[in-house]
């Protein structure tokens, strides 16, 4: 089969959970099935990184599609045109988008419905594209995969799609992400006790709430913890600021913005513990990944964290500081109980693998495709 593939978030230094679902599954898939053709097709010029193996053709097409007039150009004007002149067999999205011309079977990755609960926390441009767009690429998908069981119910709840019709597979873990080998003293915040946060800044994140938590955490707090933030600054806002200036423990509370892999490693391995306490997500990949550095995790208590984290992690009220505070100050000073949650963490985190992940997309795609 010839199979065309939504790259345009295949960017070097800038992968967020979206593109490293992309990432990892097609760089398996590529390798799992040479005896097909894959076209990426990308927005810019693709890095080398990207390109697999040697049943990888590049495609650029403009424009660059970062804002919702030019997500509509990208996928409602040009990838219909370069699919009317190609001969593709498949396409697959891992985000979400769909081109308006239904020429061949579409694939598509839908991989939460955060718009649909939370609007507010996005801009109104992307907001209104999202909730415009995304019920119609969901209808025209002959396929929907999602990342958990939560999001498939909420396609199914919220947009009226047959259950049959979507898949769950899960993320999955890379094997960098592993306990270490030995204690090492010195971390990324020079040997002081910290918690840590990770993920692109984002309202869904609930930073406000993470950050009630800690002050509330710190008025007890006789180790000198402090609170690690790791992740680009997407969209911070006037509110989160506020939460941050007023907190009287803001020296406590270092962001070091979007971390290097390897450094992101090392960051879960020396916490204390994970702090996840978005208000929505459709998977939390951050939990596994703690989970399978022998980091133990807090997290909300939303239905993909629960899903996920099943019951290896302490799972706490968003809204509520002093639950917060309450579970950091169990992790804090039990050492048993910590121990306990490494260890069941790290079993969980065993059930999520990219390769059987890269496995069930390719056998959704080869069961779609026209070959």
């Amino acid at each position: 089969m010839r199979i065309a593939i939504n790259t345009r978030l295949l960017v070097p230094n800038k992968l967020d959970g979206i593109g490293y679902f992309a990432h990892e599954v097609l760089q398996r898939l590529v390798k799992n099935a040479p005896q097909h053709q894959f076209i990426f097709v990308f927005d810019r010029k693709p890095h080398a990184d990207f390109i697999y193996d040697s049943n990888v053709e590049t495609v650029v097409i403009p424009p660059q599609a970062r804002h919702p007039i030019l997500y509509y150009i990208w996928f409602h004007l040009s990838i219909p045109l370069f699919l009317k002149r190609k001969k593709i067999d498949l396409f697959l999205s891992p985000e979400g988008y769909l081109p308006s011309l239904k020429a061949v079977p579409l694939v598509n990755v839908i991989h939460d419905l955060n718009f649909e609960h939370q609007p507010e926390d996005l801009p109104l441009s992307e907001r209104w594209y999202y909730r415009r767009f995304f019920p119609r690429y969901a209808k025209k998908a002959n396929h929907i995969i999602t990342v958990s069981d939560f999001s498939k119910q909420d396609i199914i709840s919220l947009y009226g799609i047959r259950a049959d019709k979507i898949s769950t597979i899960h993320n999955g873990i890379r094997a960098v992400f592993k306990p270490q080998q030995q204690r090492i003293e010195e971390n990324i915040v020079k040997g002081s006790p910290y918690f840590l946060a990770v993920g692109t800044i984002h309202p869904r994140k609930n930073i406000e709430g993470l950050l009630a938590g800690f002050n509330q955490f710190k008025t007890t707090d006789n180790q000198g913890i402090k609170l690690v933030i790791a992740g680009r600054k997407k969209w911070w806002t006037e509110s989160m600021e506020k939460a941050y200036e007023s907190s009287p423990y803001k020296d406590d509370i270092l962001f070091l913005g979007r971390l290097k892999t390897e450094e992101l490693v090392k960051a879960y391995q020396g916490a204390t513990a994970l702090l996840m306490l978005s208000n929505f997500e459709g998977f939390g990949l951050p939990i596994v990944e703690a989970m399978a550095c022998g980091c133990p995790v807090i997290c909300s208590n939303i239905p993909a964290f629960k899903e996920v984290a099943q019951k290896a992690a302490l799972i706490v009220d968003k809204d509520n500081p002093s639950d917060i505070a309450a579970s950091m100050t169990a992790i804090a000073n039990n050492g048993e109980q910590r121990e306990k949650l490494i260890k069941a963490g790290y079993e969980i985190s065993k059930q999520f693998s990219w390769d059987t992940a890269a496995k069930e997309v390719q056998q959704i795609i080869e069961e779609h495709g026209k070959a």
